[in-house]
């Protein structure tokens, strides 16, 4: 097994690759249940986590 050094490039792959998977995740379930009620469940607690984890995220910031 490589070494691999946990610095803040590791890191914010590792955020990009797992909210990619999630964003592909919420499409694919979209595309097979397209209800809006069961959109809405999803999507509300989504709003409220996404922005809590980006303004912890050291490098990804959406503040203008």
């Amino acid at each position: 097994m490589p070494t691999i050094k946990r610095g803040r490039r590791f890191s914010t792959f590792l955020h990009l690759f797992l909210y990619s998977f999630l964003l592909l995740l919420i499409l694919t379930i979209f595309h097979h249940f397209p209800s809006i009620s069961f959109k809405s469940i999803i999507i509300k607690p989504l709003l409220s986590i996404i922005p809590h984890n980006f303004h912890h995220s050291s490098v990804l910031r959406f503040e203008p």
